[in-house]
């Protein structure tokens, strides 16, 4: 038995849904490149986003605070989003346009909010974010193979960062970086 069902012309759902449950919503990315927000006791739109034609979403957003999620695309952007109003916040190009980004894993070292994001061209992106946006990127890595695994973080002591990557090459990787030393936006 279903409690509700909302059917839709947006096209599949790949991605985990994503629930905001102070605000009792849940976040719904379409491949056709549309975000809805979904009251959760019966299935009511809050708000849709629709982010063109040449945008697919394959893997969820994740959620950074009460207000924003991040959203990789198939193209090589990440959106930030504002939950409560269902708008872009910032985007920014990290992979190259065939390079799909994985779901991105967040930490916090020094009350600095860091981001990771791997891309499937077999790289690993990091971002600084100060104020809800992004203000520094570097791409750490690049694996000797295709990765689909989201960055899972290790640990983080004196500024050096250590996360795990699964590879199509058949490996694990164990990446070390440090986070203090970042260059200017997109270095």
């Amino acid at each position: 038995m279903h409690a509700w069902k909302r059917e839709s012309d947006y096209g599949p759902v790949f991605a985990d849904p994503v629930l905001d449950s102070e605000e009792n919503r849940l976040i719904v990315s379409h491949v056709s490149g549309k975000i809805i927000a979904l009251e959760t006791s019966k299935g009511e739109v809050q708000w849709e986003l629709d982010f063109g034609i040449n945008i697919n979403f394959f893997f969820e957003p994740m959620r950074i605070d009460s207000t924003l999620l991040l959203q990789p695309s198939n193209q090589g952007t990440l959106f930030i989003l504002n939950l409560v109003e269902g708008r872009i916040v910032q985007s920014i190009q990290l992979g190259e346009s065939s390079s799909r980004l994985l779901t991105p894993s967040v930490f916090s070292h020094d009350s600095t909010a860091f981001v990771q994001v791997a891309d499937t061209c077999a790289g690993l992106h990091v971002l600084q974010m100060e104020n809800n946006t992004i203000k520094k990127c570097c791409k750490v890595s690049f694996l000797a193979g295709d990765s689909f695994s989201k960055p899972a973080l290790v640990g983080t002591a004196a500024g050096k960062v250590k996360t795990v990557l699964g590879s199509r090459d058949d490996c694990v990787y164990c990446i070390e970086y440090d986070c203090t030393k970042f260059n200017n936006k997109n270095d």
